[in-house]
């Protein structure tokens, strides 16, 4: 059952801090609220972009305990964290790369502009110097967010981790 809430924590979270930030970032009620969106266009819009970046820490967050199994809590909580903002920062330039190598003959939707599946969304976040406000706003504190969540959660979640602490509490 705690597995279950940490995973929960683990997704719900950060999405709702990604979600809340890149709401606040992209200034997306002053953009509906002048029609460029309509306010549950830009809601949808901010809630997948959300997700996108709250999956691409997903992968740090299931990788890390793995590879990084003898650390301490620090150690550990430092390495998510970089390890986070690197993936994040990875995607952004790949995004960009995609969009820089276009050109008119592979197709003018967002989707051939920003890269498949979800194009649409870079090419609201991402585009002119959306990049930017990405890395600097947006990547920082989701990366702090998963170097806390990851380890606290997997230290309480545990059972070695546990069993040690109730072996040194009937040692004299």
């Amino acid at each position: 059952m705690r597995n279950i809430l940490a995973i929960i924590l683990k997704v719900v979270v950060p999405w709702l801090c990604s979600f809340g930030m890149l709401w606040w970032a992209y200034s997306m009620a002053a953009r509906s609220n002048e029609g460029y969106y309509t306010r549950s266009e830009a809601v949808r819009l901010t809630a997948e972009m959300a997700l996108v970046t709250t999956v691409l820490v997903c992968i740090v967050w299931l990788a890390s305990p793995f590879f990084h199994r003898e650390q301490t809590w620090l150690r550990l909580a430092v390495k998510t964290a970089v390890e986070s903002a690197g993936i994040l920062v990875l995607y952004t330039t790949v995004v960009m790369v995609w969009r820089n190598s276009w050109k008119p003959e592979k197709g003018l939707t967002d989707s051939a502009q920003f890269g498949p599946v979800v194009g649409h969304l870079n090419a609201q976040f991402l585009s002119d110097f959306g990049w930017l406000q990405y890395i600097v706003i947006i990547v920082p504190p989701v990366a702090l967010m998963a170097g806390v969540l990851v380890p606290s959660l997997d230290f309480l979640c545990s059972r070695r981790q546990l069993r040690v602490k109730d072996r040194s509490l009937t040692t004299p």
